[in-house]
């Protein structure tokens, strides 16, 4: 009972911090509920708010939150969301005038492009910086190593590593794990095409970045997003990473294209049921995507729960064997995300993916 009402404090500040209205529950555990959407990627989004029930006169009686502990969680979000962010877009900004002053084309995906679609860009929370260099990332990779001195690491799966100013950068030359599934292949053609397009981009400090069209984003989002429900986990700010996106982009979006597509690939249910979740418990208007249509009605909680807390817990150990084992359970315990996300059978997967390791042990 007292997760469950965590999980639907969590909730409602979500809400209230996006900007939707919301009903908050008399009694709360505030340290309990910060952590848990600090883990979610929600920490200054949370915080938003409670602002806003600040800005209401809400937080009396058992609402009431304490003064060090109020001004412990601004600075906080001060200091790792707003602050962070800020060096986030100047080293992409450095990243792309290195690329363009050495003939490349920078393109970043997810990341910093999604943070513009939120109400509050530097409230989404910063990570790594994914790019792709229009095919070229051999040359790109090379110049890195070559004028910068820095070391790629080509032990993954499609995309290569380095570190730029403590920022890990992943550079794709596939934007989807073709090792590990059948189905990625054709998609991945998709992929390619799509993001020879240049027509979309920003400007950081004076440099030239590229992002996805909103075809190839709409449709690289949800397969992203996909790829880590089913394997592991996703939490709250993938979700709302594609809300904010659609809002934003959904008269760009061509949807009967979108939907032919995601249903060519096993893809619909899914993504039938992020909106679902969007719409019934977030507050995001139903306009902004294609009607709604559920083939199985529990299918949107169930997910809900698992994102915030996740059926299949436990950390992945350190030593081969029972990491091997431990990934081995989990896979069988995902069998249920596995029959909404992908067209292959469990065991035509299996075999694909533990080929797709072997060929690449560092990705076990």
């Amino acid at each position: 009972m007292k997760a469950d009402q965590n999980r639907d404090t969590l909730l409602s500040l979500v809400r209230l911090g996006i900007g939707h209205d919301a009903d908050v529950p008399e009694s709360i555990n505030w340290q309990e509920v910060k952590d848990m959407a600090t883990a979610q990627g929600m920490g200054a989004i949370a915080f938003d708010g409670v602002r806003a029930l600040e800005g209401r006169g809400l937080l009396e009686g058992e609402r009431k939150i304490g003064s060090a502990f109020y001004k412990h969680w601004a600075q906080t979000v001060k200091e790792m969301y707003e602050g962070l962010y800020e060096d986030y877009r100047t080293r992409i900004g450095q990243l792309a005038y290195f690329y363009n002053t050495s003939g490349f084309k920078l393109m970043v995906l997810k990341g910093y492009g999604l943070s513009l679609c939120y109400p509050v860009p530097n409230h989404r929370p910063v990570g790594d910086i994914d790019i792709w260099a229009f095919g070229r990332y051999k040359e790109a990779d090379a110049a890195i190593t070559r004028e910068l001195g820095l070391a790629i690491d080509d032990s993954h799966h499609h995309h290569t590593v380095f570190y730029f100013m403590d920022y890990m950068v992943e550079n794709h030359y596939d934007w989807v794990n073709v090792h590990a599934h059948r189905s990625s292949i054709g998609l991945e053609k998709i992929f390619k095409e799509l993001a020879m397009d240049d027509s979309n981009s920003v400007i950081i400090d004076d440099e030239v970045v590229y992002l996805p069209v909103p075809n190839l984003h709409a449709l690289f989002i949800i397969r992203h997003n996909l790829s880590h429900f089913a394997s592991t986990s996703m939490n709250l700010r993938q979700l709302l990473d594609w809300g904010f996106f659609a809002k934003v982009h959904t008269a760009e979006i061509d949807w009967k294209w979108l939907l032919e597509t995601l249903d060519r690939f096993h893809m619909t249910e899914y993504f039938m049921c992020l909106n679902s979740i969007l719409v019934d418990t977030l507050g995001f208007s139903a306009d902004i995507f294609p009607p709604i249509v559920l083939q199985d009605k529990s299918l949107p909680e169930r997910i809900l729960n698992d994102i915030i807390s996740p059926e299949f817990k436990g950390k992945t150990p350190l030593k081969m064997l029972p990491r091997i084992w431990f990934k081995f359970r989990r896979w069988r315990a995902n069998r249920w995300k596995h029959r909404i996300c992908y067209a292959e059978g469990m065991f035509s997967d299996f075999l694909t993916s533990s080929w797709a390791h072997l060929k690449k042990p560092a990705s076990i």
